[in-house]
Parts: structure tokens; sequence; C-alpha cells
């Protein structure tokens, strides 16, 4: 009888454990409910930071084949027109101030006494991606970077994410092999061209843009981005914009650290940013002046 009870006891246990594991699993596996990518965009479009006026203190940790180190940044946004930033080193002295608009940036480097004025080239260099005012903007507050109307999407689910991720074009996803539905979990797209002929006259036919691949992950507590990846197809290069340490500002959740890492065929990057100090709607200045006996940056 004893030796029957203690059998009966360990099949509970064991019963019990199964039944556990079971329900373990089950959360884990359980997906959020499907929903189209309108209504996600519809979404993200209500959940947007907005703001007249944005100023803040931010510190900053690169490593880049160009630039390695931290420094702290001041920075003052005017919604949608201009974002202003002053750059100082560990020694605590002005290194940069940098003036960004819709159709240009100014900057001035009083180290070397130099200046630079004119478009997005530097840093379109930096990020190996065609940007853009409002590209960096949405950076920096965490929205949406890059979504544009009349972009066709396709909307999958992750974990406690939802995907958006752009389309690629029929002739393009014949001549290259890639599983869109593993690469929303992969930061990094794994590509192979199947069909060197094809590849070629469907690059021909498109614009680089239709040869970008962009995969929005977006926090479904929320609808606020947490991690934003972007491939080029063409060119093998990779952004990767992370989020997180979220706190509420305006009735909206703001990401204090904003991790982005860049990847070419050739080298890699990592861009920092942990905000210190927020304040949004306050009068604002811009001071920028370029001294004479600077050099300029062709």
């Amino acid at each position: 009888m004893i030796l029957r009870i203690k059998h009966l006891g360990f099949a509970l246990l064991t019963l019990i454990a199964l039944q556990g594991c079971k329900t373990r699993k089950a959360i884990e596996q359980s997906p959020l409910r499907q929903l189209s990518e309108n209504a996600i965009l519809e979404q993200l479009k209500k959940n947007n930071f907005e703001f007249n006026t944005l100023t803040a203190k931010l510190t900053a940790d690169v490593e880049s084949p160009s630039l390695t180190g931290g420094f702290k940044i001041n920075m003052r946004i005017a919604n949608d027109s201009l974002i202003w930033m002053s750059l100082t080193p560990a020694l605590g002295i002005e290194a940069v101030r940098m003036v960004v608009e819709e159709d240009s940036i100014r900057y001035i480097n009083k180290v070397k006494k130099e200046f630079y004025a004119g478009g997005f080239s530097t840093v379109d260099s930096i990020l190996n991606y065609q940007s853009g005012y409002n590209f960096l903007q949405d950076l920096l507050v965490g929205n949406p970077a890059d979504i544009e109307a009349g972009e066709k999407y396709t909307a999958t689910v992750e974990d406690l994410h939802y995907v958006l991720h752009t389309k690629v074009k029929r002739n393009v996803k014949k001549a290259i092999d890639v599983n869109l539905k593993k690469a929303t979990s992969e930061d990094t797209l794994s590509l192979e061209v199947v069909n060197e002929k094809q590849f070629e006259k469907a690059t021909e036919k498109h614009g680089e843009d239709d040869l970008i691949l962009k995969r929005y992950f977006v926090r479904a507590d929320d609808f606020r981005i947490g991690r934003i990846i972007i491939d080029d197809i063409l060119y093998q290069r990779t952004i990767r914009i992370e989020y997180g340490e979220y706190i509420d500002l305006n009735g909206i959740n703001f990401p204090q650290l904003i991790k982005v890492f860049v990847s070419t065929p050739k080298e890699t990057a990592r861009f920092d940013l942990r905000y210190t100090r927020i304040k949004t709607n306050e009068p604002q200045s811009y001071p920028f002046k370029i001294p004479s006996a600077y050099k300029a940056i062709n």
C-alpha cells in the first residue's frame, strides 16, 4: 500500500509538472491578435510623439571607423523645421555646433576651424543610407522613421511586437533567396542572388528605393516603435535602430535610450544616445555663426 501511495504521489507530481510546462509553453507561444497593416499604421499615427519644440541634453557613445569616443550633446528641435546641436567632448569645451534644416546641414568644427554648409551627404555617408530631415527627427524622438505615404506593407506578429515590413518587388524576390517571415526575427537579412541575370534586370528596372527592405517592430502595449531594421538589398547594407528605457512625456512613451547600428560588407559602426534631460514646448534660440577665418569643407 505504501509503495502504491508513493507511486501515486510521484505520478501526480509528474502530471502537475507536465501541466505546468504545457501552460508555460502555451503562454510563450500565444500570439497577439493579428491586425491589418492599415490598423497598425493608424495606431502608429495616433501614438506619434507630437511637440512644438524639444530641448534636451544627451550623452553619446560612438564607435565607428571615422570617430570613436564619448561626448555630451545639447539639442534643440523646432518640430518639422530645425535641429540645433552643440557637441562637447570629455574636455568640456564645445567642439562642434550644427544646424540641420529641411534641405541643408551646416556645422562648424571649432577644433579644426572648419565649416560645412551643404546637403545631407555627410549624414548619409555616416549612416550609409539616404536620409533627410524627417528621418533624423523621427529617429531622435522615437517616431517611425521613413514610413512613407502610399508605401505597401505586410503585417506579421512576433512575440509582443507587431511587425510591418515593406514588400519586395516580385521580380526582385524571384532573383534572390530571402525568407521574409524569417527575416522579421533576424537583425541581419541574409540574401543570396540565385538568378544573376534576373537580378540585374530587376535592379535596372527599379530605383534604389525599391531595393530597400524596411521592418518596423511596433510595441503592442503602446504602439510605439521598439526597433527598426533597414536592409539595402543592392549594396548589402543594414541599419538597425533600437529604443529603450521609455518614460511618460506629454502622455506618450518616449525612449530615453537610442542605439543605432550600421553594417556594410566592409565596416560597422555603433551610436548610443541617452537622454539625460528633456523639456518640451519652451522658447528656444538657435545661435549659429561661421567665423570668417574658418575654412570650408567640400
